[in-house]
């Protein structure tokens, strides 16, 4: 790390952990001036779009997404962020890098798994329903599958 006020090298005289940061208290080996830096990690993940470009990974268009989907169904802002922290977690746990195809694969299986509602809110969104039969054809495979479970 380089000395803010006159760019040479500098040392580390202390360091402490923080719950997402590392804080260093530094002085300049040249002008023996001290500061502070704060270090957080910085996690990176390409998500691949529908036209082949990429863009970083970011946790706000999940959460966006999934309240969306919950928006009036019986389930609190904080059980909404623990199913996108979840999902957060999972994708950045298991990729390096993914698509917008198997993101979208990722949230409509775990909101399948809390809100059949929920869940057919978010997959008319990401497979663009454009008429009523598409809502027909999932809602009767939700049907289907409930009533293999009963069995």
């Amino acid at each position: 790390m380089y000395c803010p006020f006159c760019q040479k090298e500098t040392k580390v005289i202390d360091s402490r952990i923080s719950d997402t940061s590392v804080k260093r208290r530094r002085e300049c080996l040249n002008c023996q001036k001290r500061f502070s830096t704060q270090e957080t990690p910085q996690l990176t993940l390409l998500v691949t779009k529908k036209d082949s470009t990429s863009e970083e990974f970011s946790p706000e268009k999940i959460h966006r997404g999934i309240s969306k989907a919950f928006n009036k169904r019986p389930f609190t802002e904080e059980q909404i962020k623990t199913l996108s922290e979840t999902i957060n977690s999972h994708i950045f746990n298991n990729h390096s890098q993914i698509t917008t195809k198997e993101i979208g694969k990722i949230v409509a299986k775990k909101i399948k798994q809390k809100d059949s509602v929920a869940y057919l809110r978010f997959i008319s969104v990401y497979h663009s329903f454009d008429n009523l039969e598409k809502f027909k054809e999932e809602l009767t495979k939700l049907e289907n599958k409930k009533t293999r479970s009963k069995k």
